[in-house]
């Protein structure tokens, strides 16, 4: 994916902002692609969105620790891994 998108840059060089949007594994191919991206001093495009539907960012809950799963179980932890802020 980051070699598409540096493809994509040197056949398009106007090219200033770059939004990402993926579902499920698809936003982990973007983390990890736009991880490579900014860290690549020869890429100078800027990141503007990032979008993920779905995604495992926290991991799998049946490979969560114990203490995340309980947290999870009585509410004090959203099943995606995020804490709930109400």
């Amino acid at each position: 994916m980051a070699n598409e998108v540096r493809g994509l840059l040197r056949e398009f060089p106007s090219i200033e902002h770059i939004s990402f949007i993926g579902m499920s594994l698809g936003g982990m191919y973007n983390r990890f692609a736009l991880t490579e991206l900014v860290h690549d001093a020869n890429v100078t495009v800027s990141p503007v969105n990032f979008i993920t539907l779905a995604s495992p960012h926290a991991g799998v809950r049946s490979h969560l620790p114990l203490a995340h799963r309980l947290a999870v179980w009585v509410g004090l932890a959203g099943r995606s891994g995020g804490w709930r802020c109400s």
